[in-house]
This record gives structure tokens, C-alpha cells and sequence, in this order.
């Protein structure tokens, strides 16, 4: 592997990593962009062996600027760690070549979105990965125009509607070879994906159970037939998604319930070793900081198991980008968990979840608080929520804006 040091721009993703989604498109990565990708054919086997992919491996190696990757180099320009740094720590052993990626001439590492199905529609999350707010949208278009003007503009399509078929385009025979070593399922809502459950029954049957399993889950799910399947696994790690605790977390992650949630984790990690969690760090929750970190140093220390508490900067939508805040509100809350023992828990030693605080908090950006009021109020009307009694404290803050104006 080249030196990173000298080579900043190399990543081994296209070496030994493939991302397939429930779209003809493809990406380098689940974070990568989707610029100048061809559309994939029937076999992804033609696309790892193919030109596209061959040229962006010699890019790689010859330390080329991709813009695809751009999200990661802003990721390390801002000191928080990049998906690039872990595949490199990862992987930093496999021999990686040119012409099929690694000696195996598969993918080692797979990323699968089967499809939106989901049964959650975040307020920052987008229909092409929740069906549940693709139905909301579809049913008040005024919203999708405003706020998804594109996927409006395109007719309301949904990655070019067509979705992965598990036994066609994801190929499983080619896919999940024996060198295979590790597949990360997300969503949507994966637990409730029936191509997700066919995947792991595909793994069972042909004797892979040692292939590390990562799902990404809202943990609103208790599905039986699923926990059946992954007890079968030898390495099994949960991701839950979690923007706060109790009301701001079901204000944001609507329709969920953050006590179910808490119980179904409990459910689900008696049958797995570790688990972590990840919280949008946004607008929406900044004021949640503190309690969210005090929440979840407690439920470690009652599970009697570690939790890695990480996070990642929201960057879309602009509306609820924490610049829409005040500074002095932003401060106010970010420094009361940064000035607390949390911040130093062994939960959050790994991560970013202390990094962006930081950022955040030392950051002078100021946008337009109204974008968010707005959003709030549209948002509550049409699910019948209310951010007075959900989140008080952003309450206030709208209703101080307007008498100050």
C-alpha cells in the first residue's frame, strides 16, 4: 500500500470495498459522490472489472485528486476522522492491484441498501431513503417542492425506480465469496427488508457465518425472524441511530419511541458483543448535547457493556444546519456538555462525537434561524407535531426571534 503521507489523495475503497444501492447508479462509497459514474450493468462483476474502476484504482495509486472523495477531504481538512483513514487502517495489509482490486479478485468489504423501505421519515432524511416519507411527500407535493426541488422536478422518481434484485443484480454466487469479510446492511430500514433477510440466509447456506455482519438500524424494529438469523453469525455489530434522547430524538426521528427504542437495544445487544450509536449532530438536537451524552454514559454502565458513542456533522439540509442558530444559544448548550465529565467518558473516546462539538462550538457562522422555524412549522403541521411541547427550548428561541422583530 503507498505511503499515506505522501500520497494524501489514495484510498483502498475501489481496491477492496463495493457499494451497491437499490439504483442502476453506482458509488466509490456510501459517501462518495455520484459524479461521472456509469450506470452499472446487470453484473456488478462487469463494473469491479471494469474500466471505470480500473482507472479511478491507477488514480488512486498515482495520488490523484477525485472529486467523488471530496467529502472525506473535507472531513480531514476539519481534524474529524475520515471513512478514507479507516479503510486504510483497515486494509493496510491486503496486497491491492490495478486490474481486479486485491488477490481475490472480489470485493472484501460490501456496503448493501436494498432498497427505502423504511418505517421512519427523519426530518433531515431524504424519500429516496425512506419510503415512509416518499408516501408523506407524494401526498403534499408543496413540501417536496420546496424542499426537494430536484427529485420533485424529476417526477418524484426514486433511483431511477428500479430496485437491486438479490438474485440478478447483487449476484450473490460472485459476491459472497469465501474471502468475503464483512457486509454492511443499511436502509432504509434493513431489519424489515426482505433482501436483507434473503442475504443472511444466503451467507447461513453456504457456510460464511464468519463474515462480519454491520447494521445500521433506527432499533424502532423488534423482527424475530431477523434476530433468529443473526445469532447464526459470529460477528455480529449494531449501529442505532439515535438524534437525542426521549422527545427531541421522537421529534426528529418521527414516528418513533425513544423508551421502545432503549428496549428494544437492550433485546437486541444480549446477542451481540458490541454495539454503537450515532446521532446526527444537528440544529434539531444541539441542545440535547448534554443530556443525550449523560443518557447514554448511564445505559453503558447498566448494560455493563461499552457503547461507542459516535456522531457525524450534518451537511444537508441547510435548514437545519446548526449556523441557523445563535451564537449564544449554540455555545450555551455545546459548552455545558463539552464542560462536563461526559465528554471525557470512554463512550465518546472514539469517534467524533467531541470532535464536532468543538468544531461547532468554536465556529461563528451565523445563517437564518427563520429557515428552521419554517421548516419546523411545516413539518409539524402536516404530521401534527409541535416543536413547543416536543423541544421547548427551540420554541422559545423561535418565539424571542419574532418579538425582537
Amino acid at each position: 500500500m503507498p505511503s499515506t503521507k505522501e500520497n494524501k489523495h489514495f484510498c483502498p475503497v475501489p481496491f477492496v470495498h463495493l457499494y451497491l444501492d437499490n439504483s442502476t447508479n453506482s458509488r466509490i462509497c456510501c459517501v462518495a459522490s455520484r459524479e461521472n459514474i456509469p450506470e452499472r450493468s446487470e453484473f456488478v462483476s462487469e463494473l469491479w472489472n471494469g474500466d471505470y474502476y480500473k482507472q479511478v484504482r491507477q488514480d488512486m495509486l498515482d495520488g490523484k485528486y477525485n472529486e467523488s472523495c471530496k467529502t472525506c477531504y473535507r472531513r480531514e481538512a476539519e481534524d474529524l476522522k475520515s471513512d478514507r483513514q479507516r479503510y486504510i487502517e483497515r486494509y493496510k495489509d491486503v496486497p491491492l492491484n490495478v486490474e481486479n482490486g486485491n488477490d481475490t479478485g472480489k470485493p472484501l468489504d460490501l456496503e448493501l441498501r436494498f432498497s427505502n423501505l423504511c418505517n421512519l421519515k427523519c426530518r433531515m432524511c431524504h424519500p429516496r431513503q425512506s419510503s415512509q416519507f416518499e408516501k408523506e411527500l407524494k401526498k403534499h407535493p408543496q413540501v417536496a417542492e420546496k424542499y426537494f426541488t430536484v427529485w420533485a422536478d424529476e417526477g418524484y422518481k426514486l433511483a431511477n425506480n428500479k430496485s437491486v434484485d438479490p438474485s440478478n443484480v447483487v449476484n450473490f454466487d460472485w459476491l459472497f465469496s469465501k474471502n468475503l469479510v464483512k457486509i454492511k446492511l443499511l436502509g432504509g430500514e434493513p431489519t424489515i427488508m426482505p433482501e436483507a433477510q434473503k442475504a443472511l440466509e444466503y451467507l447461513i447456506n453456504v457456510g460464511n457465518t464468519n463474515t462480519k455482519i454491520h447494521i445500521t438500524s433506527n432499533g424502532t424494529n423488534v423482527n424475530p425472524k431477523f434476530n433468529n438469523l443473526i445469532k447464526k453469525f459470529d460477528n455480529v455489530v449494531f449501529n442505532f441511530s439515535i438524534d437525542g434522547c426521549y422527545e427531541t430524538n421522537d421529534y426528529i426521528r418521527f414516528p418513533s419511541n425513544f423508551h421502545s427504542i432503549i428496549k428494544n437495544i437492550e433485546d437486541v445487544t444480549e446477542k451481540v458483543d458490541y454495539f454503537s450509536t450515532t446521532m446526527c449532530i444537528q440544529a434539531l438536537n444541539i441542545h440535547n448535547l448534554y443530556d443525550h451524552a449523560k443518557f447514554m454514559t448511564e445505559f453503558s454502565e447498566k448494560l455493563g457493556k461499552p457503547i461507542n458513542c459516535d456522531a457525524y456533522p450534518l451537511d444537508w439540509p441547510n435548514w437545519a444546519s446548526y449556523q441557523t442558530l445563535p451564537l449564544d444559544y449554540r455555545k450555551k448548550h455545546i459548552g455545558k456538555f463539552l464542560d462536563s465529565k461526559y465528554a471525557d467518558h470512554e463512550c465518546f473516546k472514539d469517534g467524533d462525537f467531541v470532535s464536532i462539538a468543538k468544531k461547532f462550538y468554536k465556529d461563528n457562522v451565523v445563517t437564518d434561524l427563520n429557515m428552521l422555524k419554517e421548516s419546523c412549522e411545516t413539518y409539524d403541521k402536516i404530521r401534527n407535531q409541535d416543536v413547543n411541547k416536543s423541544i421547548p427550548t427551540l420554541g422559545k428561541l423561535f418565539l424571542i426571534d419574532i418579538l425582537s422583530k
